[in-house]
């Protein structure tokens, strides 16, 4: 339950701090036609530097950080690949994204990503998430299969998360 209020609570201080850096560089996010384009640009553009307050960047400052390579005093982790990941996949005619915060039993065990339904058409879906690791093809959105991919994936740095749980799109 305290890992949800803080999901809350930091997307009320991402929107504010946001407000605050009204004036600073903004950039239109590209235009991709697959999520795997999207995890693709998000991996060769953008560098995983973890932050100590937890907040998320606007996804077009992001963007025009990436665009210019002005990297001093940013942070980006992945909060902020899942936000930007989310805003460009709401821009892909028939995705569904929504962010979800994988939880485990210990305080650092916390992991934000993107995951999101898509229709292909012919009563066709994909299912897949976009995380600081790329893209991860799925087979549906249910909790058990989201918490056993990603599992798998932290295996060997010791995380086991336990729940997923939405967290709320701050911008």
């Amino acid at each position: 339950m305290l890992a949800e209020i803080w999901g809350v609570f930091r997307g009320w201080l991402s929107a504010g701090l946001n407000a605050i850096a009204s004036p600073i560089q903004r950039a239109q996010l590209p235009l991709f036609s697959t999520p795997e384009q999207i995890a693709d640009y998000l991996q060769s553009n953008c560098r995983y530097i973890p932050d100590t307050i937890d907040y998320s960047l606007h996804p077009q400052r992001l963007q025009w950080i990436m665009t210019h390579q002005q990297w001093q005093g940013i942070t980006c982790d992945c909060d902020d690949y899942a936000c930007w990941a989310y805003a460009a996949l709401r821009s892909m005619q028939g995705c569904g994204p929504q962010l979800l915060t994988l939880a485990g039993r210990g305080v650092n065990e916390a992991h934000m990503i993107c995951v999101y339904h898509r229709s292909l058409g012919s009563g066709r879906v994909e299912y897949g998430a976009i995380d600081t690791n790329g893209h991860h093809a799925l087979t549906a959105l249910s909790q058990r299969e989201i918490i056993n991919h990603f599992n798998g994936l932290y295996r060997q740095q010791n995380i086991q998360f336990t729940r997923a749980f939405p967290s709320p799109y701050p911008f």
